[in-house]
């Protein structure tokens, strides 16, 4: 139900009221009689609908009436066009914003880790990994902030034994990455050789952690982190646990 407008609805009655007041208050004074229908003053007593100025008064009210609703009617109907527009705008917006994140999660580059390949030199207590990531969505990545890590830590242990889990640069920022293309990333780390012994002799676990930061076509960021730890027995890298300490590190976006 629509409010009414008050200031509007009392200023046309105030203005019927001051012409109903002006035009009857002068109305046997000037009614148009004969000197029969007059009183001893002079002035007359005739019926207010036999008085030609009580119906200009009252056309003069239907007309300015009439007028103000006709005015109050298109204001209503301009209001609500415009809040339609502004309505059907928004929703114009909002479906394009839709589309267009739609687009974007299906026309993507999408890097995902396809392996990683280990050498391990017990003689000099060095470790290097190679890390081989997939392109596998519809369109071209920049790769632009690859770092990676390798790690030890206790089977039974939170807490990384030094120098700890330290994530390196390890290629020049802006990298391009086709679609359906992979890249290797490769780091090297140094290690005693009591801590070589402790995850070849299965006393730790040997840990290879990646953030590789890309740039998609339309300048969106979107990285990819992973953490694998060595299975020494099948000689393999394997997923955490979701329960395991640093399972966090696993992500995509």
């Amino acid at each position: 139900m629509r409010k009414i407008d008050w200031p509007f609805a009392f200023a046309a009655t105030a203005l019927a009221t001051i012409l109903i007041a002006i035009v009857f208050e002068d109305y046997p004074r000037y009614a148009d009689c004969s000197q029969q229908q007059a009183n001893s003053d002079g002035l007359c007593h005739l019926p207010w609908w036999d008085y030609s100025g009580a119906w200009v008064a009252i056309f003069t009210i239907v007309l300015t009436v009439s007028t103000a609703l006709l005015w109050w009617t298109t204001r209503e109907a301009l209001r609500h066009a415009q809040t339609d527009s502004d309505r059907q705008s928004r929703e114009t917006r909002e479906q394009i914003e839709l589309a267009t994140k739609q687009f974007n999660a299906t026309f993507r580059p999408k890097l995902i880790l396809h392996r990683i390949n280990i050498a391990i030199d017990a003689e000099i207590g060095e470790v290097v990994a190679i890390a081989t990531v997939l392109n596998v969505g519809s369109s071209n990545a920049l790769v632009t902030f690859p770092k990676l890590t390798i790690a030890i830590r206790g089977w039974s242990s939170v807490k990384w034994d030094e120098p700890g889990i330290i994530f390196k640069p390890v290629t020049r920022p802006g990298t391009p990455l086709k679609s359906g293309v992979a890249a290797t990333f490769g780091i090297k780390a140094s290690f005693t050789p009591m801590q070589i012994a402790q995850f070849k002799g299965l006393g730790s676990r040997l840990y290879v952690a990646g953030d590789i930061g890309y740039f998609d076509e339309n300048g969106g960021f979107r990285s990819l982190g992973f953490i694998r730890w060595y299975d020494t027995q099948f000689e393999r890298f394997e997923k955490l646990p979701l329960e395991w300490a640093g399972s966090e590190m696993e992500y995509e976006y």
